[in-house]
C-alpha cells in the first residue's frame, strides 16, 4: 500500500509539473503591450489649452510615435504639419514610460510628465499635461502655458 501511494503521488507530481507554464514570465510587461499601442501615426483632431479650443492653432498635425521595446527603454516621436510658436511640444524628441505604464509618460526633452488614455478601441489616444515652460519654435501664437489636452486618432 505504501508503494502504491508513492506511486500515486509520484504520478500526481508529474502530471501537475507538465500543467505548468513554463514560458518563464514570457507574456508581455505593461511597457511593451502599451507601446504596440502607441506606435504609430496619429492625426491631432482637437487641442485645448485651459478647456478653450486651439486646434486652429496646429493644422494637419500628426504625431509619430515610434521605436522597438526595451525594458525601461526610450523611444522617439515627430510632428509633421504647423505648431504654433512658442508651442507647448517641441517638434521632436524621446519620451519613456512613467510609473504606471498605461497611463503615464515623460517627454525626456524637457521633462515634461504627461497623462494618456487610449480609447474607441485603441484608437484615440488623448495626452493631457500642465505646460508651465518657454514653449518650443514652429509658428505664431501668444500663450503656452496651462493645461494642454490633445486628441488624437489613428
Amino acid at each position: 500500500m505504501h508503494r502504491m501511494l508513492s506511486v500515486l503521488v509520484a504520478l500526481a507530481m508529474a502530471v501537475s509539473l507538465t500543467n505548468c507554464d513554463d514560458d518563464k514570465g514570457g507574456g508581455k510587461s505593461e511597457e511593451e503591450a502599451q507601446l504596440e499601442k502607441l506606435v504609430g501615426t496619429w492625426t491631432l483632431t482637437s487641442a485645448t489649452l485651459d478647456g478653450d479650443s486651439r486646434t486652429t492653432d496646429f493644422p494637419g498635425l500628426t504625431l509619430t510615435l515610434s521605436g522597438t521595446f526595451t525594458q525601461g527603454g526610450t523611444y522617439s516621436y515627430s510632428f509633421t504639419g504647423t505648431r504654433p510658436n512658442p508651442s507647448p511640444w517641441p517638434e521632436s524628441g524621446t519620451w519613456k514610460f512613467d510609473s504606471n505604464p498605461n497611463s503615464q509618460i515623460i517627454r525626456l526633452n524637457d521633462s515634461q510628465k504627461m497623462n494618456y488614455s487610449l480609447g474607441n478601441g485603441n484608437s484615440q489616444l488623448t495626452i493631457e499635461f500642465n505646460y508651465q515652460g518657454g514653449g518650443f519654435a514652429g509658428g505664431r501664437v501668444e500663450e503656452v502655458n496651462g493645461n494642454w489636452q490633445f486628441v488624437f486618432t489613428k
